[in-house]
């Protein structure tokens, strides 16, 4: 069995930028906003995303301090991976994009007045929404929206403007509404808000930390991680908040939910039987490991939009920097989009 504290003290010192973790900075930061479960929790960064998700690693120019600076193919959509990597000519955490097949790695040139991390692909494959991390003294993160194809992210709007953390936002499927989370004393909570920012309505009220809300493919339910019950599992509620249910129920960790595009099965990471990506039916039923453990990850899966392919970020070891991968489901064989970095 790997052991998790060990795993996850590695993490702590790659300074990864999760939502456990919020990437360092020169204040002391809340302890209270920042979720720190005693567990497996493999997001050792925020993975790449097929069409609607988002992740963290570093693509190949990026990594060595070169990263193309363009306006993305048009559109971004089908094939387009948006993720987050450390780039060597700015020094700071940046957007990027990349082809599924991992070639043309982009740097999205935005002026923020942070740094951007956990992109979401609106449906249409237009715009990204991510949040941003204040240089100021409070450190607060708040969600944007950035219009990528067409203008190199220059049509930029801020969506929240409540104090305290705003992040993990996920596009429902009809580009309607966005989901996220959002702080409020020590509590991490789901919120909902149209895609222009208005109306925010909180969705859970649980005084522990709810977390990764992801949508059904029909927009009528989200699925979530939480350890309300003590250690963190999947929840499932309608997309209002009401009739929520547990998923899974190990003394292990199990977190960052991906539903599949056709709504049967949900991705998600467990160290139940060794750290590694798990599937299961809608329903929580028929659990199977698809991805085994590197030193380090894998972790954040997101679905591919034929549902064939599952990327995922993962190291094997702790020294050696981050890659994301894709993995092909019928024949199991993967294949590294990134360098490591």
């Amino acid at each position: 069995m790997v052991d998790l504290k060990k795993r996850f003290g590695a993490l702590d010192a790659l300074e990864f930028p999760h939502p456990e973790k919020p990437p360092t900075r020169a204040e002391p930061r809340q302890e209270q906003v920042i979720p720190r479960y005693t567990k497996g929790r493999v997001p050792v960064m925020i993975f790449a995303l097929l069409v609607a998700a988002a992740g963290l690693g570093f693509a190949v120019d990026a990594f060595r301090g070169r990263p193309g600076v363009r306006e993305p193919v048009p559109p971004p959509g089908r094939g387009t991976i948006a993720y987050v990597a450390f780039d060597g000519q700015t020094l700071k955490w940046s957007l990027f994009t990349v082809e599924a097949d991992g070639s043309s790695p982009v740097r999205i040139s935005i002026d923020l007045p942070g740094e951007a991390f956990h992109p979401s692909w609106s449906p249409d494959g237009m715009k990204l929404a991510f949040d941003v991390q204040s240089q100021s003294e409070n450190g607060d993160t708040e969600i944007y929206v950035a219009t990528i194809h067409g203008s190199n992210g220059s049509n930029l709007s801020k969506l929240t403007k409540t104090a305290g953390w705003n992040f993990l936002p996920a596009w429902s499927p009809d580009g309607s509404r966005i989901a996220y989370v959002h702080t409020s004393g020590p509590n991490h909570d789901i919120w909902l808000m149209n895609a222009d920012g208005s109306n925010p309505v909180r969705l859970t009220h649980d005084p522990n930390f709810d977390l990764n809300p992801t949508w059904s493919p029909d927009g009528s339910k989200l699925a979530f991680e939480s350890d309300r019950t003590g250690s963190p599992e999947i929840y499932v509620m309608d997309a209002d908040g009401s009739n929520v249910s547990r998923l899974t129920n190990t003394p292990s960790f199990d977190g960052s939910p991906a539903w599949s595009p056709d709504g049967r099965q949900i991705a998600f990471v467990s160290d139940r039987d060794g750290p590694g990506i798990y599937l299961m039916t809608s329903d929580g039923s028929d659990v199977r490991k698809v991805v085994e453990s590197e030193q380090v990850g894998p972790a954040e899966p997101e679905w591919s939009p034929d549902g064939a392919h599952l990327t995922y970020s993962s190291s094997p070891g702790p020294e050696m920097g981050v890659a994301i991968y894709v993995i092909d489901l019928a024949s199991g064989e993967t294949q590294a989009l990134t360098d490591l970095g």
